[in-house]
């Protein structure tokens, strides 16, 4: 417990409850992950050759803004200018997502056409 104690404070988390602390480490671990796919998917797959690929792309950098903005505010709480930072992360999110759903429906419309069903 005290080095979980010794990580909070040295992250600002210190008075948090336990929830709180897990909550944070949690979210930091998902911002790492997301950055080293992020990371690895720009450097070693071919994604600027397909519609998809560069949604993954779009995607997994979309997800890490805005891990790294929660993370931020985890550790400033106190920067109100982080508010607007989050909502534009938020609407890349937003934007991705809806991105995604027009691929879909795009895959799917090419597929019927060929007569197939477009998700392999």
């Amino acid at each position: 417990m005290v080095a979980i104690d010794r990580a909070a404070e040295l992250l600002g988390w210190a008075g948090n409850n336990g929830v709180d602390v897990v909550a944070n480490v949690l979210l930091l671990l998902a911002a790492l992950g997301c950055a080293v796919f992020a990371v690895m998917y720009t450097r070693m797959a071919a994604w600027r050759t397909t519609a998809i690929g560069r949604h993954m792309f779009y995607f997994a950098w979309a997800v890490l803004f805005a891990y790294v903005v929660a993370v931020c505010r985890s550790v400033w709480p106190d920067q109100d200018w982080l508010d607007y930072v989050r909502v534009v992360a938020l609407a890349v999110v937003a934007f991705v997502f809806w991105q995604r759903v027009y691929l879909l429906v795009s895959v799917r419309r090419k597929a019927k056409r060929e007569g197939t069903d477009g998700l392999g």
